[in-house]
């Protein structure tokens, strides 16, 4: 597993810089491509296709990383621009659709007029009492069907553009990977093995890692390191589970803690742990 990553001092790429020009300009290490990751995803791009790129290139070294990282910067670029036309198409089709409520709003009579005269045109008129009882004498009905085009357009753009509620989450399952069957009086010497479950929503792909470790109490200090230590990118929406295997030779509490690379390189505890008690005999 690589170390944990430091903030480089060399260039970095700036919002401002489309993602082709900063692969030109620059050297894209697993922190840079991360950064590039996340700030597409919090423009709005789909970029969890990467994730498993990232997630090879935690493992990889040398050659073989820079071609995963080269890889995921591609994809980053392709994504923004499908996201750019998207969001073009969207923005077009909306105010096609705005101008087309306003143009029925005021010529409603005439459209409808023109509708009816095309279906009906050949039929004999009857005459009535002279008060109108169509659409094309009906101003509330008119503007009814403008107001549902105009919430039509709003739905569109807010799919466009959803808003996300971000939060993570932290799991310990049993040995069969779903809750309960908790080893929680075992014999000194056993071998327990279970799964920590893991999930992101936080609108982009995160960079995770999970500690594990014995300790008196759950109320212990939060700490990155401990027997078990696994890093690995998640994208929005997305879970693992991580399975954990040790032996137990005391009493005692083991707990799990989730903490989180930002995009420079700073690792933060998520305040997210989970702890079960074990007592050896």
């Amino acid at each position: 597993m690589p170390p944990p990553p430091k903030p480089r001092q060399k260039r970095h790429c700036g919002l401002d810089e489309t993602v082709k020009k900063c692969l030109t300009h620059a050297h894209v290490d697993i922190l840079e491509a991360y950064r590039l990751v996340v700030e597409a995803a919090k423009r709005g791009v789909d970029v969890n296709s990467a994730v498993p790129l990232l997630n090879e290139a935690l493992n990889a070294t040398g050659p073989e990383r820079d071609r995963i990282l080269a890889q995921v910067a591609s994809l980053v670029a392709q994504a923004e621009a499908e996201k750019f036309w998207a969001t073009v198409t969207t923005v077009a089709v909306a105010v096609a659709a705005a101008a087309l409520a306003a143009l029925f709003l005021i010529y409603h009579r005439k459209i409808i007029g023109f509708l009816f005269l095309k279906i009906h045109g050949k039929r004999r008129v009857a005459k009535g009492a002279g008060k109108p009882k169509t659409l094309l004498f009906d101003e509330e009905v008119a503007a009814v069907v403008a107001a549902v085009a105009v919430v039509a357009v709003a739905l569109a753009v807010a799919l466009q553009f959803p808003r996300v509620e971000p939060f993570t989450a932290l799991g310990l399952l049993g040995p069969q990977g779903k809750i309960g069957d908790y080893p929680t009086n075992v014999t000194k010497g056993t071998r327990v093995s279970l799964y920590i479950y893991v999930y992101n929503h936080l609108g982009h792909p995160a960079w995770f890692r999970v500690a594990a470790r014995f300790v008196d109490s759950p109320n212990a200090t939060p700490t990155p390191q401990g027997f078990y230590v696994r890093e690995l990118f998640l994208g929005h929406n997305q879970s693992a589970l991580l399975p954990i295997s040790f032996t137990v030779n005391a009493t005692g509490v083991l707990k799990a803690e989730l903490w989180m690379y930002q995009p420079d390189g700073t690792l933060i505890y998520t305040n997210r742990s989970v702890h079960l008690w074990i007592r050896a005999r």
